[in-house]
């Protein structure tokens, strides 16, 4: 049996272990008590979406 995984889920699983170590952990570290993206300042919540927008991690649950 092979478990390994497809070309295209180990890309994806590259680029959202680059965003969360380049994007989300030094902003947990700048906003340690921030629960969520929400509690955010818009000033960086919003560059942020944009981000994950152009990574095409948006919605990654929806059908095609």
């Amino acid at each position: 049996m092979n478990f390994n995984l497809p070309d295209e889920t180990k890309m994806i699983q590259d680029t959202v272990r680059r965003f969360v170590d380049n994007e989300l952990i030094p902003l947990e570290q700048e906003f340690p008590d921030r629960a969520n993206s929400a509690d955010l300042p818009d000033d960086i919540q919003g560059p942020l979406i944009k981000k994950v927008e152009q990574l095409g991690l948006a919605a990654m649950d929806a059908p095609e």
